[in-house]
């Protein structure tokens, strides 16, 4: 192939993958509906909280969130924790990952967690498992 058939071919690979992306995106906000609004509201609906389809596995529900600390408001953040026994958090800086396990905690024990300082939004979404 000469460079400027391999420079075409490129482009044209490239292309593909801007479509897959765009692709991938809308499929990723229909699976997102589906799993976090559609089907949570049928069951609610439906007052199920597990259900086991034929071909598809059992579908349950799950609660999890976004969560982290509002930006600017990392000292305030850390000071909270420190002051509601919680310090064991704090490092140089609190792990995402971490921030978030706690902040679920939080909420599914019905603590506070101070909305000035943290983002927090949980949401219920469906899972499928496969027999």
């Amino acid at each position: 192939m000469s460079i400027t058939d391999i420079a075409k071919r490129m482009t044209a690979v490239k292309a593909k993958l801007d479509e897959c992306k765009r692709a991938t995106a809308e499929m990723q906000k229909e699976f997102d509906e589906l799993r976090k609004v559609t089907l949570p509201d049928a069951m609610e609906s439906a007052e199920l909280s597990k259900v086991t389809v034929v071909g598809v596995g059992t579908i349950s529900m799950r609660t999890d969130a976004y969560a982290s600390i509002k930006s600017g408001m990392n000292a305030e953040a850390y000071q909270w924790l420190e002051e509601n026994g919680h310090a064991d958090l704090v490092k140089s800086y609190v792990q995402p990952s971490t921030m978030k396990a706690f902040l679920k905690e939080q909420f599914t024990n019905g603590e506070p967690v101070p909305d000035g300082i943290f983002n927090f939004n949980p949401y219920t979404y469906a899972t499928i498992t496969k027999r």
